[in-house]
């Protein structure tokens, strides 16, 4: 589990890292390609409007199938964090409840072999 979410992790890092270079480039590609559809011919400008038009439609559909992929694949790194951090939660709980009898026996044995010194003395 720890393993995962250190995988994860890193590569949250590295995917933040690169968003903003990803970005612009893609709209850079975007720009050059809306260009060049505009230095058309008059009689194919109608058709191409039309074109572009369902392309938009279309663009738009895939990026929001792609927000639906990416919120799923999200989802579940998300679901392996929670989950390692219950794990830590349950060991942290676990080992605080084992400090604190430790403490309480060691009390205890101190009471009693404070006693026994006083008893000798």
């Amino acid at each position: 589990m720890k393993a995962e979410f250190q995988r994860l992790s890193l590569g949250f890092k590295c995917d933040l890292f690169t968003l903003d270079k990803r970005l612009r480039l893609e709209e850079r590609s975007r720009d050059l390609a809306e260009e060049k559809l505009h230095e058309t011919d008059p009689p194919l400008q109608k058709n191409l409007e039309i074109l572009i038009q369902s392309m938009t439609r279309v663009s738009s559909r895939s990026e929001m199938l792609g927000a639906i992929h990416q919120e799923h694949r999200i989802g579940k790194a998300v679901e392996v964090m929670i989950q390692h951090v219950e794990n830590l939660k349950r060991a942290y709980t676990k080992e605080h409840t084992e400090l604190l009898e430790l403490r309480q026996t060691l009390q205890q044995n101190e009471r009693s072999f404070g006693s026994q010194t006083d008893k000798g003395k």
